[in-house]
């Protein structure tokens, strides 16, 4: 799920939407006796269709659309299995007049002879229950009542967009910066690598030939001043604060956009306030995504929950965390849970930026004041510092060294 939540953070800052799609996979190994399990996967928000476009709610949709390219081999299969006849599956043929919509450019580029068709799985409801469709430009794939109450989508903004389902990106008020300040420097490039060096002129009825060859004599017909007949063109000079201004503008697109050196990790902390206090203030700008994000995680954990009361047997165990921090795992009867109240919150914490070496200098100093007996100081050491920490511990323990000392 990490990685599934960094790829989904990274679409929202350039695309403006992170999206989550939740399926059940029937083949799925997952460790019972019974195979099945959710899968989870991040949609690009250009492959994402709703009915109101002015709504953000996405739960209270008339219909939700996803697109996407699959194979014509996968897909021809998938509609055998579902009982679609022959003649209906010989219509699924490649078509590639859509490429142009995925995002990224790569996305336009498929492997030559690899046949792909374009396909829409659409989500709606009849009597409070969704209902799941996949078709081809031609043909019905599929279509069944799933039994979910919640379509199995979620998503989240970068920035929102008042009355619009689909949220602003982090990057795209940079573009215009981003143009000037590549224009700034292509134009200054392109002044230097004309006029960097000096130029020599001279008149070709008195000099034949000029040659650049070290200590080679030139030629030069007539008489008369050489003055007359050489002049050397020297370096042009670009004007004074134009590389500064280009530089202004970095720094203050940077400063806009909260890309503070706290924030980039550029700023040296040497004690523990300071490093609390650069964390504090480089969190403040991303505080409304953390907002959006957990919004979001708490909408899948709802949708996750739906899906196991839907699809899971009585006999899976369900994994419980303790208040003590044990784990257990009891049998549950996911079907009692079918018409109960599920809400999920989620609470994201911060990331410790403490450093090893800053970690060890506050545990010196608690030991020093004697808030920490050895035993203790050895244990809160972080990793890596001792290669045998347990035999550390034991060896401690042999000689009565007590934790309260």
């Amino acid at each position: 799920m990490e990685s599934l939540s960094y790829q989904a953070l990274l679409d929202a800052a350039i695309s403006g939407d992170g999206v989550f799609y939740c399926w059940w996979d029937s083949d799925r190994r997952n460790g019972h006796a019974f195979d099945g399990d959710i899968r989870t996967d991040v949609i690009d928000s250009t492959n994402l269709f709703v009915a109101d476009v002015n709504s953000s709610d996405i739960q209270s949709q008339k219909y939700v659309m996803l697109a996407g390219r699959a194979t014509v081999e996968s897909l021809r299969r998938e509609a055998l299995s579902s009982g679609v006849s022959e003649k209906d599956v010989a219509r699924i043929v490649s078509d590639d007049e859509n490429l142009g919509t995925y995002a990224a450019d790569l996305g336009k580029n498929e492997l030559a002879g690899e046949e792909k068709a374009t396909f829409l799985i659409r989500f709606f409801r009849e009597n409070g229950e969704v209902v799941f469709e996949k078709t081809t430009k031609n043909c019905l794939i599929r279509r069944a009542k799933t039994g979910l109450r919640l379509y199995p989508i979620a998503y989240f903004h970068w920035h929102n967009a008042k009355n619009c389902f689909h949220g602003t990106a982090s990057v795209s008020d940079m573009v215009a910066n981003q143009k000037c300040i590549n224009t700034a420097y292509a134009m200054a490039l392109k002044h230097m690598q004309n006029t960097a060096f000096s130029k020599v002129i001279y008149d070709k009825t008195r000099i034949p030939e000029w040659s650049n060859e070290v200590g080679e004599a030139i030629g030069a017909v007539g008489g008369g001043t050489m003055a007359d007949a050489v002049s050397v063109v020297g370096v042009g000079q670009m004007q004074d604060g134009y590389l500064d201004l280009i530089t202004d503008v970095i720094e203050n697109t940077k400063s806009m956009m909260a890309a503070t050196d706290s924030a980039l990790g550029d700023e040296r902390a040497h004690n523990t306030s300071a490093i609390l206090t650069l964390q504090s203030a480089a969190s403040v700008s991303l505080e409304h995504v953390r907002v959006h994000f957990c919004r979001c995680i708490g909408e899948l954990a709802a949708i996750w929950a739906d899906m196991l009361c839907t699809y899971c047997p009585t006999d899976r165990m369900l994994s419980v965390m303790e208040k003590n921090g044990d784990v257990s795992a009891d049998a549950l009867d996911y079907a009692l849970l079918k018409n109960a109240l599920i809400n999920a919150t989620v609470h994201a914490g911060s990331i410790d930026r403490y450093s090893p070496a800053s970690t060890v200098s506050t545990l010196n100093k608690l030991l020093d004041d004697g808030h920490l007996s050895v035993a203790e100081y050895v244990e809160l050491l972080p990793s890596g510092m001792l290669t045998n920490r347990e035999a550390l511990l034991e060896k401690l323990k042999e000689k009565g060294v007590a934790t309260d000392e």
